[in-house]
């Protein structure tokens, strides 16, 4: 390595010398009448600035070495085109060319479409979130990371592109659970007018949905809802909270409980569990018991439920997302509600189909086909 870095200091160093003898061969030849000949706006487009020259090969250099990035590892997926092929050519070609995007459009808890990963993490710093998650999948886009609170009642989700050559923030989800707390859905829907102004688009479930600053939104931009989708699939599972309090058993219950599996394996009322004679079989027995019971007894405690972010569905195709180009940036803001009829949790969503609609097919999911594996 350091002798690579030799020999490319060379390279760079005679460059440097061959350029500073060409100004020199020119600067002889204006001392020596040629200026009287040849206008200088002739000699200056022949001749570029040598400082710009070695600017513009640098900057080169940096963007071709970000978009090899992007097809090695760690970013590299099995459906990514494999190195030396057209597609992989063709892809490269596209990286070079692409302007780098800036943040833009309305903001969820601070994070912009467009911000840069290192921007979005110290956003991310100044809220109350203590767990996180990665996922192996996040098509269509790059890469995501999920955060939830503490109580588990609040995450948010995070989804990048690279643009430019750079992993920038393309899609934001966030997700509020309400769990026993009497919030209306009407307190919900003032504070999110408060923020983003009165909606463009409201649907018969309720679903409210903003398109871009200044665009009038066609009807059909709320078709957009459909092609949301819950996801899952992240190394770290976000689950509801544990059932506490006044869901817990009673003091009564748990005796009884207690009593019905004491006898079931020959220990007597009031005997502590490990008297006399041990035996490990029954101890074993007499706690999966009490453990099965009690999960019976304790609605909600004989499994926490897996809890999801809302984002676009893996499936489908750039095109797909090209007729709703002119909606974007948008936000969706959907709700659920319990059986009763009670608010459970709300679900908002930003990301802008336009720049969806300028991906590579490849990083969509294609049901039923093979596309993700490589022969």
């Amino acid at each position: 390595k350091k002798i690579k870095r030799m020999n490319n200091r060379r390279k760079l160093l005679w460059r440097v010398s061959e350029q500073k003898k060409a100004i020199m061969t020119q600067a002889r030849n204006v001392m020596g009448g040629g200026f009287l000949n040849k206008p200088a706006t002739k000699v200056s487009r022949v001749t570029p600035s040598p400082v710009k020259k070695i600017q513009q090969d640098a900057g080169k250099l940096q963007r071709q070495t970000q978009c090899q990035h992007i097809f090695r590892a760690p970013v590299t997926r099995a459906w990514f085109p494999t190195s030396g092929s057209q597609a992989y050519r063709s892809e490269m070609a596209r990286c070079m060319k692409e302007k780098g995007r800036n943040s833009y459009g309305p903001d969820i808890l601070g994070l912009r479409l467009g911000m840069s990963e290192k921007k979005a993490r110290s956003v991310m710093q100044r809220q109350r979130f203590s767990s996180r998650a990665s996922t192996d999948d996040p098509r269509p886009f790059h890469d995501a990371t999920l955060q939830w609170t503490r109580d588990d009642t609040h995450g948010i989700a995070l989804y990048y592109l690279y643009s430019g050559g750079e992993k920038r923030l393309a899609a934001v989800s966030r997700r509020l659970y309400f769990d026993n707390k009497n919030t209306r859905i009407d307190q919900v829907r003032d504070g999110l007018r408060k923020k983003y102004g009165k909606e463009s688009q409201a649907s018969a479930s309720g679903t409210l949905l903003w398109v871009g600053k200044g665009k009038s939104g066609t009807r059909s931009c709320k078709r957009l809802e459909k092609k949301l989708a819950e996801r899952t699939d992240w190394s770290r599972k976000w689950k509801a909270p544990r059932v506490r309090g006044s869901q817990s058993m009673s003091t009564g219950s748990a005796q009884s409980v207690s009593q019905a599996c004491m006898s079931k394996y020959g220990f007597k009322p009031g005997m502590m569990p490990g008297a006399g004679t041990f035996d490990i079989s029954k101890m074993m027995g007499l706690q999966q018991c009490m453990s099965q019971q009690a999960g019976k007894m304790i609605p909600g405690s004989s499994g926490r439920k897996q809890r999801a972010t809302m984002m676009i569905a893996k499936e489908g195709a750039p095109q797909d997302y090209q007729k709703f180009a002119s909606c974007g940036p948008v936000i969706i803001a959907s709700q659920h509600n319990d059986a009763s009829g009670k608010l459970t949790d709300v679900s908002l969503v930003l990301f802008d189909p336009a720049w969806l609609a300028e991906l590579p097919a490849y990083l969509f999911k294609q049901s039923g086909s093979t596309g993700d594996i490589q022969f």
